[in-house]
């Protein structure tokens, strides 16, 4: 066996100029961000790797000049550069110490498209899903679709040469790249494309060609002994597709292939340009049982017979895995019967629908001839093929939503072996794991050979030893196996560069060094991928490295759901941990999270850079006591608490629970200021305000009151504020509402803050709505208080939302203790407010964990949840009657999508006859709370409010309901409807309701 190269090195050497020279040249020559802090830094040496190295610095470029003169200037001073799209590389490919240029920000843009021709060119930091959705109404498409579209760039899928699930039928990155802009790292520009364009080119690029030819032409014959012969061959540089007439070359050859691939070591990407693929018409998708696993690895020679577009696997782990996210629960029981060990995912796509169908036939036929009849779910369904692709591509990071410190690791993930070996593989090596006392878990491509598979390592203690041992007999397997390849898919990075020459030979890994010297000959392009490496198990480049450790810290909240037996890291350290940096939080088009980075496209503002920043701040890197810091408020200071990661990011990332943590610690260190505690304590002094509405209210009324208030409270003075109500709603009230002979069952109505002090008809119309649905309400008020007089309950959230951990859990308690009686005799707690309800459901179990605190979230619900479910049960005697608005435009409160509610209030509003319903998908409003009447956020709260949300109210006729439950929500589309900042007014703009309030008017009279 070909053993790794001696010359390996132990680290990456740090750049001869030190930061703050390099740094300040930056600022005065481009229009672009230079990030040189340490917080910025640490943000930045991170991917979905298991390396950490620190950047020299950050430029995010602004234009395509500021990328060329940050090269030149990087080059200058001898600094090493790294292109970086999303930063979601696997094997380590975008960390090191070099000057990183973001692409992802500002050169994202398409620039040429060619419908006829079905070609684009586009800028490298721009999204394969923001391609597509530009794409989708020419009915073409970019194919290769991987996992990542939501957050993989363009570059960096060049850089990777990317694949997709698609492959068998689209073939990888490198088959649908026509061309690339490049710059150099002496400066030249070239374009890097097909053969028959070189003797046109610059003299320097057919010189170059001509030595890379030179190369290729000597090494033709180790070329065709040891190169792998597979499709998914990722590994080194793409030598054996510029031979002039190479085989495997779409066109005679094509110089651009090389570049695909290279991983940023060769060029820097200015441009890339595509080839494009017609939008297959109809799809069909077949879910192929297996009761083995080993059964499941020797079907796909026989599938992939059919000519499906593509066959993906499923393992139990994956399976087990997705049934315990609330997001993809309720997909999987839709396609899976029985408990199969694993599953195939079995896609035929075209034109021909009747084609398709024949084709799922087939499999059908196939999979009885195989032993299992009766073994395939079929889904014509289009939306729920993609609701099954959804769960599917979130493979990789439902794998990495384990608990604890054994994590899958990414190493040996890629090896492509023929299919008729594939089952002999996985069985040996999970072998292989087991000889080394760990298990693997098995997902992705089984159409071309290339399965997902990572061992379950502690990569903090002993992982690394486990590692290598597995690594040296993956690779020996694989060189067993004639034509397999070590890298099919990934790229190598850091973590496989070292085993290409086991592979290829000493030879070849020679000639991938020269190829390098002549493209870069001072080795200044992403340095150690690629040639010239370091070893995968230096623990000195770790994420985890040797002495990482958390520092104590006595938290507010209970995180001891995040606790494993063993584990170094525990609690809320271990629950900041479980980001991988998987990227998924970037996404632009569909869910919630994350509100703050779609607004500003910034990694500090995004949930993997807040953990990130959490990280190295609670570890210690970023110096002492940088948990309380400056830095970390920064990086803290737009999350809006929208609960969007706890439901949507694969790996259970809760960022609003971690902000509460944050703020319960800054707060004691800095103390809080004047509008915190004004916000906060609202619920302590709403009676008293509510007693002097008129006087509350002058504050929108008085000219030069409200640019008053901003000088001294910094609210916003172009904000109007919530008008109190001198008519609350539970003023004056007993705790049971009415009572009736006729009513059956008994329910308990929470009424929050807001909509008793400031909008109390919603509550008068749910009250309604009950009572003429025959049930007796009885009013949730203190344990005292009986007659409407004492202050209300309340769930503590303008607390919490100041980091007032105490004073919320006092409210907690306050809240638990009155409703006990109502919970102990099982009746369901009905809530309003989205964001008040469910503090009952999540944050009084972390304040006050215990029986007590489980038996109210269990039965707290919100209004429309509790009628949803009263209506499937068969229970609900509502009489509505239509309305003369025939359609309403609903905007989902952050937590209700982040607690899956949105479905509930959907099915409620059609309760209405005639009433059409239709949701704007849209993330955050942008208010969140108190968030978007400060002064300092107003701007960003608006921006999030006109990413979608916005746009879509002020199309709405005077015939449409506008439905918003969320009391921010409703005033965000008040004020927005309004502005004429941002756009022009709404023609006759009109107020956001309550769900509550669309049904009482629709009441039966």
């Amino acid at each position: 066996m070909d053993r790794a190269p001696a010359q390996l090195a132990t680290a990456t050497p740090r750049p001869p100029l030190g930061g703050g020279e390099l740094a300040a040249r930056l600022r005065r020559e481009i229009r672009g961000e230079v990030l040189f802090d340490a917080a910025s830094r640490g943000r930045y040496a991170t991917d979905a790797s298991i390396y950490q190295i620190e950047p020299v610095g950050v430029v995010v470029p602004q234009s395509e000049e500021d990328a060329r003169i940050a090269i030149q200037i990087a080059t200058e001073s001898g600094v090493p550069i790294l292109p970086r799209g999303g930063g979601t590389s696997q094997c380590g490919q975008t960390v090191g110490a070099a000057l990183v240029i973001d692409n992802s920000k500002y050169l994202n843009r398409v620039l040429a498209f060619d419908k006829a021709a079905r070609t684009a060119v586009v800028q490298p930091g721009l999204v394969l899903d923001q391609l597509n959705a530009y794409l989708r109404p020419h009915g073409l498409w970019f194919p290769v679709d991987v996992s990542t579209s939501a957050q993989a760039t363009l570059g960096g899928m060049a850089g990777n040469n990317s694949c997709g699930s698609r492959s068998i039928r689209y073939g990888n990155m490198v088959h649908n790249v026509r061309g690339i802009d490049a710059l150099l790292a002496d400066g030249s520009a070239f374009h890097f494309g097909p053969s028959d364009a070189i003797a046109a080119g610059p003299a320097a690029y057919r010189e170059l060609v001509e030595r890379v030819h030179d190369v290729v032409r000597r090494e033709a014959a180790e070329i065709e002994a040891r190169w792998p012969k597979v499709l998914r061959r990722v590994q080194g540089y793409n030598i054996d597709m510029v031979q002039p007439g190479a085989e495997h070359a779409p066109l005679a050859h094509n110089l651009a292939h090389l570049l695909v691939g290279s991983e940023g070591t060769l060029a820097y990407s200015q441009r890339i340009h595509l080839d494009l693929a017609p939008l297959p018409q109809h799809k069909t998708l077949g879910v192929c049982h297996f009761p083995s696993f080993h059964q499941a690895m020797q079907a796909p020679q026989h599938i992939v017979k059919l000519g499906p577009t593509a066959v993906e696997l499923v393992d139990r782990t994956m399976i087990e895995l997705a049934r315990g996210n609330a997001a993809f629960k309720p997909i999987v029981n839709r396609f899976l019967k029985g408990d199969p060990d694993a599953i195939l995912l079995v896609e035929f796509a075209g034109d021909d629908r009747r084609e398709q169908l024949a084709k799922l036939a087939q499999l059908v036929e196939l999979m009885a001839e195989l032993g299992f009849p009766g073994g395939v779910v079929e889904i014509p369904d289009p939306g729920l093929q993609k609701q099954v692709w959804e769960v599917r591509k979130a493979g990789l990071n439902i794998m990495m939503s384990m608990k604890g410190e054994g994590k899958p690791v990414s190493f040996i993930e890629d090896c492509a072996v023929p299919l008729e070996h594939l089952a002999e593989y996985t069985d040996k090596l999970t072998q292989v794991f087991a000889k080394h006392g760990t298990r693997g878990t098995w997902y992705a491509h089984a159409s071309v050979g290339t399965l997902h598979v990572r061992p379950v390592l502690n990569m903090k203690q002993g992982g690394a030893r486990q590692m290598r041992a597995i690594a040296e007999e993956a690779c020996e397997l694989v060189r067993s196996y004639k034509g397999a390849a070590y890298s099919g898919e990934h790229g190598d990075g850091l973590v496989r560069t070292e085993w290409i020459e086991p592979i290829i030979g000493a030879r070849l890994t020679r000639a991938l060094e020269e190829i390098k010297d002549l493209f870069d000959p001072r080795g200044l392009m992403n340095p150690g991928k690629i040639v010239r490496g370091t070893r995968q198990d230096d623990r000195s480049l770790f994420r985890f490295k040797p002495g990482y450790a958390g520092q104590p810290l006595a938290t507010a909240l209970d995180w001891s759901e995040w606790d494993t037996p063993g584990a170094a890291s525990k609690g809320f350290m271990a629950a900041v941990e479980m980001c991988n940096n998987n990227g998924h939080c970037r996404k632009f088009d569909a869910g919630t999270m994350c509100p703050s980075y779609r607004a500003t496209g910034n990694e500090r503002d995004l949930t993997r850079g807040r953990a990130n920043t959490l990280r190295l701040a609670l570890s210690g890197q970023l110096g002492a006591d940088a948990f309380t810091s400056e830095a970390m408020r920064e990086a803290m200071d737009l999350c809006v608490s929208c609960k969007g990661c706890r439901r949507e990011c694969p790996t259970g990332v809760d960022m609003a629970r971690m902000k509460i943590e944050f703020l319960h610690h800054y707060q004691k260190r800095h103390g809080i200021s004047l509008k915190d505690r004004l916000i906060a304590w609202l619920p302590r002094y709403a009676p008293w305000a509510a007693r002097l509405a008129w006087l509350a209210n002058l504050r929108d009324t008085v000219p030069g009151l409200a640019r008053l208030g901003e000088l001294l409270l910094g609210l916003s003075a172009q904000r109007s504020l919530p008008r109190w109500r001198g008519d609350a709603f539970l003023s004056g009230r007993g705790s049971i509402a009415a009572d009736s002979q006729t009513q059956q069952r008994e329910v308990v109505l929470l009424v929050d803050t807001f909509n008793n002090y400031f909008e109390p008809d919603n509550a008068r119309a749910a009250l309604a709505v009950l009572e003429a649905a025959g049930y007796r309400v009885h009013l949730a008020r203190a344990a005292d208080d009986q007659n409407g007089t004492a202050r209300p309950l309340c769930c503590g959230r303008t607390f919490l939302a100041s980091g007032l951990v105490e004073q919320a859990r006092a409210e907690a308690q306050r809240t638990i203790a009155a409703l006990q009686p109502y919970v102990a005799r099982g009746l369901p707690i009905i809530g309003l407010e989205p964001s008040c309800l469910y503090t009952l459901r999540d944050e009084f179990k972390s304040m006050l964990p215990g029986a007590a605190a489980e038996a109210l979230a269990a039965q707290a619900q919100l209004f429309e949840e509790f009628l949803a479910a009263e209506h499937q049960a068969g229970r609900l005697a509502l009489k509505l009657q239509a309305l003369p608005q025939k359609k309403a435009l609903l905007h989902g409160h952050c937590h209700q999508k982040a607690f899956g509610a949105m479905s509930a209030v959907e099915q409620v509003l059609r309760l209405v006859p005639e009433l059409k319903v239709e949701t704007v998908e849209a993330s955050c409003c942008g208010m969140a709370g108190a968030f978007g009447y400060e002064a300092e956020h107003y701007e960003i709260s608006m921006n999030m409010a006109e990413a979608s949300l916005l746009p879509a109210m002020r199309k709405a006729d005077a015939e449409t309901l506008l439905v918003a439950d969320g009391t921010s929500c409703r005033h965000q589309i008040h004020d927005g409807l309004r502005s004429t900042e941002h756009a022009s007014p709404a023609p006759a703009p009109h107020e956001a309701m309550h769900v509550a309030q669309v049904l009482a008017r629709a009441l039966a009279r």
